[in-house]
């Protein structure tokens, strides 16, 4: 469609500049029906971002973000907004590299993970059966090396907080070795890491980490898939955040605290916090009576709290709705119930062509594949045998399907009255989707005009 110099690249601006020259090539801004942008706050801030913006003009411009990022942010967003979560992941990040970036270090780390120990003997005594974190810390005792944590991937870094916590006494064993052997730079930060594996704060922010990012992986893992079933998803994010939830209690937090306690064993300290000063600004401090209290609503409630609160705003009720128009799919008609398809029709009900005979549309849809041992499984098959004259209510639900951002698409959508022409757009498997980063894909004519956006120096 053609490029767009922006004098400034505020949320205001930008969004600007996308209404005005969509009008000006003469698409309906009324039928602009998703967006999708990078994370940056500017682009997708719920409060005045340009996703925001735009849908206070079209209110069905629905904002979606890639689904197994949008999980990572659920973590990142908390990490920094709880202190001591969020200097748990910078120091274990520092800690990790620092012993894997040198020959000789990871060799006196290697040798220590050879030695004996009874700190996960202790740890399993006060875990639960049911508990998704501590079958972490029991799959991480097989492996015999620590690996640094990911820049980008929040929620793998559960697998390497399950494997410090596994080998602390370890991990502690080797660093205070590195400290003796080093000199100079090396043995200062030897140090340093030594006197923070030491600090209870650390300590009980790592187990409390570990802990609630357990919950998380799982369902980032199903994101992950190629043929991953968003509504499912969609469910799953929900039922993870009642279970959050259910696990905020003093019973909860005094079993991470006790886990805690056998880490702190290890390394010959006691478990309770710096002193307090009246005017502490650096770092929580709320007027209790005891540690666990303390750290029970300075860690425990607040990063699970802020956990639940991303994930009620990342994961909408709207845009699962919208989802489930996949089941459209002859593949998935096993999940096609009668409450299903009055749901579909509910969230499409204003872009559906013949809704008066939606029903009996959907009859002869599911008629027509009755007797078919191959089925199209895509949302690009099936659009091949949803006739206009015929299926226009299903067509036009898969074609917004096709269009609309998922797990990968990143780009704005608006249609005519004409449906697309499939073969311009490109895809991923399964869902058959458009995936590129910062595009406008635009619909019109029967055809599909792909504009990209593409930032540089100058701001374009």
């Amino acid at each position: 469609m053609g490029f767009v110099e922006l004098t400034k690249t505020d949320a205001e601006n930008i969004a600007g500049n996308i209404l005005t020259y969509l009008d000006k090539w003469g698409l309906e801004i009324e039928k602009l029906r998703g967006q999708g942008y990078d994370g940056a706050s500017v682009m997708s801030g719920h409060v005045n971002g340009v996703q925001t913006r735009i849908r206070r003009t079209s209110p069905r411009a629905y904002y979606v973000h890639c689904r197994s990022h949008n999980l990572n942010l659920v973590v990142t967003q908390s990490c920094k907004v709880v202190h001591p979560i969020r200097n748990i992941m910078d120091n274990v990040v520092q800690l990790t590299w620092f012993i894997c970036a040198s020959a000789n270090r990871k060799n006196i780390l290697k040798e220590e993970m050879f030695t004996e120990s009874d700190l996960m003997d202790k740890i399993m005594e006060i875990n639960e059966e049911d508990d998704s974190s501590g079958k972490l810390l029991q799959e991480a005792m097989h492996k015999k090396s620590i690996q640094p944590l990911s820049e980008t991937r929040w929620t793998a870094r559960v697998d390497a907080l399950s494997a410090i916590i596994t080998n602390y006494e370890k991990l502690h064993n080797a660093v205070n070795k590195i400290e003796e052997k080093s000199s100079g730079d090396s043995k200062s930060k030897a140090g340093g890491h030594r006197r923070l594996m030491e600090d209870p704060e650390f300590i009980m922010a790592l187990v409390v980490g570990q802990y609630v990012l357990a919950f998380l992986k799982p369902l980032t893992l199903s994101l992950q898939k190629v043929d991953c079933d968003m509504v499912v998803a969609f469910d799953e994010a929900r039922n993870l955040l009642r279970t959050l939830k259910s696990i905020r209690s003093e019973e909860a937090f005094s079993k991470l605290f006790e886990r805690a306690r056998v880490l702190a064993d290890v390394v010959e300290i006691i478990l309770q916090p710096r002193r307090r000063v009246g005017r502490q600004i650096h770092r929580d401090n709320p007027n209790v009576d005891s540690a666990e209290q303390l750290w029970r609503v300075s860690i425990f409630y607040a990063f699970l709290d802020h956990v639940c609160t991303e994930l009620e705003r990342r994961f909408p009720q709207e845009q699962r709705q919208l989802m489930m128009g996949q089941y459209l799919l002859p593949g998935k008609f096993d999940y096609l119930t009668d409450e299903c398809i009055d749901e579909i029709k509910e969230a499409y009900n204003p872009d559906l062509p013949d809704i008066e005979n939606w029903q009996q549309e959907i009859l002869r849809w599911k008629t027509k594949f009755a007797d078919k041992e191959s089925v199209p499984n895509s949302l690009q098959q099936a659009l091949v045998y949803a006739h206009q004259d015929f299926y226009p209510n299903i067509r036009r639900v898969l074609v917004l399907l096709l269009t609309l951002p998922d797990i990968a698409g990143t780009y704005i959508l608006t249609y005519s009255s004409q449906d697309i022409d499939v073969h311009e757009i490109s895809h991923r498997p399964s869902m058959s989707r458009v995936s590129p980063k910062n595009i406008a894909a635009v619909l019109t004519d029967g055809q599909a005009y792909i504009y990209k956006y593409q930032p540089s120096a100058k701001g374009r």
